[in-house]
C-alpha cells in the first residue's frame, strides 16, 4: 500500500469545493485506500502545496446518487474520495521546489504521484517549521 499521493487541484471554485465539503471527484487509476494522506498541489504562481487530508472513504460510481453519477460521467471521473475530519488547508501554499528542488519541473504528471511515507514526513515537518517560525502567517 502507497502511504501518500499528490493530487492536482484546478481552479478557485474546486479548492474551495474540496476543502469544504471534504470530497475529491476523480478518474485517476490509481490504488487509493482508506488511511492514505493526500497532498493537493496547485498553481499558486507556481506548484504549490496547499493542503493535505486522511482519506476516510473511496465511494465508487455505482454507489453515488443520481446527480453525482450524472456529473461524474460528463467529467470523465470513476470515484470521489471522501475525506476526514483531519484534512487542512495550509495558511500558505508551500512552493513544490522548496520541499523537493526539481519535483516542480514535473507539472502535470504530479497528479496522482505516489509519496513515500519519509517524504509525507518531510512535507508536514516542512510546513512545521514554517509554522513555528512565523513563515506561514
Amino acid at each position: 500500500m502507497a502511504y501518500a499521493f499528490i493530487l492536482r487541484i484546478v481552479g478557485k471554485d474546486n479548492e474551495e469545493r474540496v476543502f469544504s465539503k471534504k470530497r475529491y471527484y476523480t478518474g485517476l487509476r490509481r490504488r487509493l485506500e482508506p488511511g492514505c494522506m493526500v497532498f493537493f498541489v496547485m498553481k499558486k504562481d507556481v506548484d504549490s502545496f496547499i493542503g493535505y487530508g486522511r482519506i476516510k472513504a473511496i465511494v465508487q460510481l455505482k454507489d453515488m446518487e443520481e446527480d453525482e453519477i450524472r456529473m461524474c460521467i460528463r467529467k470523465g471521473w470513476r470515484i470521489r474520495i471522501d475525506f476526514d475530519e483531519s484534512m487542512e488547508k495550509f495558511q500558505k501554499p508551500i512552493p513544490i521546489k522548496q520541499v523537493f528542488y526539481g519535483l516542480h519541473r514535473l507539472g502535470r504528471v504530479l497528479h496522482g504521484l505516489e509519496l513515500t511515507s519519509s517524504e509525507a514526513l518531510r512535507i508536514l515537518n516542512f510546513r512545521k517549521s514554517f509554522q513555528a517560525y512565523g513563515w506561514l502567517r
